[in-house]
């Protein structure tokens, strides 16, 4: 599967075009939140990224308010909203975990991953993925000011489950970087996304 993974658009309109150009070569969009400025704008970029004909999975970042991020969601039939839910599409899992980007760890991730254990090892075959709107900690993908900030309960998820790929947004300073934890690849595809078979 061709996907194009992007994240923190902040409403530039200018960026979306782009996105929606790349995509249209893809099977689906991954989308790591931050769409919008404080919300403002969220039923255009939706009804752009929606334009593009593929599925696009995403998750809202902190500009983004979680409800009203769902309920806008729920009104296109393209946009498929994983924050806190897994979707499963042919061989991929799709695991969504959106909001925040500052706190060091997050019960909420430790409670909801728990309760997602029994579909993720039920689909241990198929490639795992996972969106988040912040990112790991102790990689090139959260260092801002010369120290790390990333989020340690998205590191024990992914290594407990064994995820193939994570995308997340979040620090603009890294975007476009890639790394490795243990055999997760790691990515901040930045604004104007990365395309990437997997």
């Amino acid at each position: 599967m061709k996907i194009l993974a992007c994240t923190d658009m902040h409403s530039n309109m200018m960026v979306l075009d782009k996105i929606i150009k790349k995509a249209r070569d893809c099977d689906a969009v991954f989308c790591c939140g931050d769409i919008t400025i404080f919300g403002n704008g969220l039923k255009k970029v939706l009804a752009k990224l929606n334009s593009i004909g593929r599925t696009v999975f995403i998750i809202p970042g902190n500009h983004e308010d979680t409800l009203e991020f769902k309920n806008e969601c729920n009104k296109y039939d393209k946009i498929i909203n994983v924050n806190q839910k897994i979707a499963l599409l042919d061989k991929y899992l799709i695991f969504g975990f959106g909001g925040g980007g500052f706190s060091r760890r997050d019960s909420n991730l430790d409670v909801i991953s728990r309760k997602m254990k029994g579909v993720i090892t039920e689909n241990n075959d198929k490639i795992k993925i996972m969106l988040t709107h912040a990112p790991p900690s102790d990689t090139k993908l959260d260092i801002i000011v010369g120290g790390h900030c990333g989020n340690k309960s998205i590191n024990e998820v992914i290594i407990k489950y064994n995820f193939n790929y994570l995308f997340c947004g979040h620090i603009h300073e890294t975007f476009k970087k890639v790394d490795k934890l243990n055999n997760t690849i790691c990515m901040n595809p930045g604004p104007e996304g990365i395309i990437i078979e997997i």
